[in-house]
């Protein structure tokens, strides 16, 4: 796993440590035998107001560089929030 910085930062509390968010999963990729096998890459944009990331496609690659098209995700994302 891979991670990029993000714009919107997020700051919280937990048992009076704060706790920052200031990087967002970039890709994932999965391994047999210590080879990479497949990586799946993540694209974001801001929605919102504030503006606030959310996960809009996911793309599977293979380790020879073949790739199935990117999935998009639908509104229910941003309706729940779930990025």
């Amino acid at each position: 796993m891979t991670y990029a910085d993000r714009n919107d930062t997020h700051t919280s509390y937990l048992a009076g440590s704060k706790l920052q968010q200031t990087k967002r999963l970039n890709n994932i990729i999965t391994y047999a035998n210590d080879n990479s096998i497949r990586t799946y890459d993540l694209e974001y944009q801001y929605y919102g107001t504030p503006k606030k990331s959310q996960l809009t496609s996911i793309q599977e690659c293979t380790n020879n560089g073949r790739c199935l098209p990117k999935r998009s995700l639908d509104g229910t994302m941003k309706r729940h929030h779930l990025c």
